[in-house]
């Protein structure tokens, strides 16, 4: 069963009223780390280096395997010309090439355009230009009929 608490009404045992909701063994808390989110997967390169990091379509990447995708992409990226603050739109459906990229563009200092690979052409358009991203990493199998050669692209790719 289910009950409202009121705004303002204490909670049992104090904590935030969602808490009693919370399974056994969860903690209320957590303590963030105060490191770039690439960081983090360096650390859990170092840590857990032959651990699964992601499952696709049964096969396995390692977060060894992983980090080592994501800092190839990363110098890629900067081949590019990307640099800190650049924005990078990320037109990829769920799949390890979007972690890469995502981590990839972090770990240069950039920011991450997330789009929809479903998205028309006008609405990406309008979302690349609205972002002012400089590079996007697109894939192939989200635009058939060509759209890669749109105007939106040309003027995302050019520096």
């Amino acid at each position: 069963m289910i009950t409202r608490v009121s705004e303002g009404e204490p909670v049992a045992g104090g904590g935030e009223p969602w808490h009693r909701y919370y399974a056994t063994g969860v903690p209320h808390k957590i303590s963030i780390p105060n490191v770039p989110v690439h960081g983090l997967l360096d650390e859990a390169a170092a840590k857990y280096g032959r651990r699964t990091a992601l499952v696709f379509l049964g096969r396995k990447t390692s977060y060894r395997a992983l980090n080592r995708a994501v800092a190839r992409f990363a110098e890629g990226l900067a081949a590019l010309g990307v640099a800190r603050g650049d924005r990078v739109a990320l037109v990829l459906p769920n799949c390890p090439q979007y972690v890469v990229a995502f981590y990839a563009t972090l770990r240069l200092g950039a920011i991450v355009v997330p789009t929809n690979p479903l998205y028309t052409e006008a609405e990406l358009a309008h979302q690349l230009a609205d972002s002012g991203a400089v590079v996007a990493v697109v894939h192939d199998g989200a635009f058939p009929g060509g759209r890669r050669s749109s105007p939106a692209y040309r003027r995302c790719t050019r520096r």
